[in-house]
């Protein structure tokens, strides 16, 4: 499991490319699970005001749209057989990402401006590493996977948040 996670945490680094992932179905639904449960255990501990319900229904159908999306960009340019390592990569940097945030959060509970900006922050390098991630998993420039990978949350987070 710690190579794994060594493995996420350096495609957050953009150090690794997702393309050393292992091709597994299980590990993309392992990978979202530990997202899953990761999200209602920190938000336990935040004012949030959706039930644990109204939280695994947003989180899985962003999921799936992010899945649906990243399966159409990757077989635009015929190069569906990544479709596995891309989105566990996705799913998996998210999950370093989030534990990231809610760890940082903790001192900053009381201070919603700091929150806030720290918020940002963890969005746009998220935003990052999905562009980097599209950008190898495409075989494009970053800057298209970067338009890729913007494209790919905004759609998803959008669709989630109109549940």
């Amino acid at each position: 499991m710690m190579p794994l996670l060594q493995l996420f945490w350096n495609i957050c680094l953009m150090r690794e490319s997702p393309e050393r992932v292992p091709a597994q179905n299980a590990l993309v639904a392992m990978t979202l699970a530990a997202k899953l449960l990761l999200i209602l255990v920190v938000t336990q501990f935040l004012d949030v005001e959706k039930t644990a319900l109204q939280l695994t229904t947003e989180i899985m159908v962003g999921a799936a749209v992010t899945t649906l999306l990243v399966a159409l960009f990757l077989e635009l340019r015929s190069l569906s057989n990544r479709l596995a390592p891309t989105v566990a990569a996705l799913f998996g940097s998210d999950l370093i990402l989030t534990s990231l945030f809610a760890l940082a959060l903790i001192p900053l509970t009381n201070l919603s401006l700091r929150a806030d900006l720290v918020g940002q922050l963890f969005s746009l390098w998220s935003a990052a590493i999905a562009g980097f991630i599209m950008h190898k998993a495409m075989d494009t420039s970053f800057l298209i996977g970067f338009g890729v990978g913007m494209f790919i949350l905004l759609i998803s987070i959008s669709v989630a948040a109109q549940i």
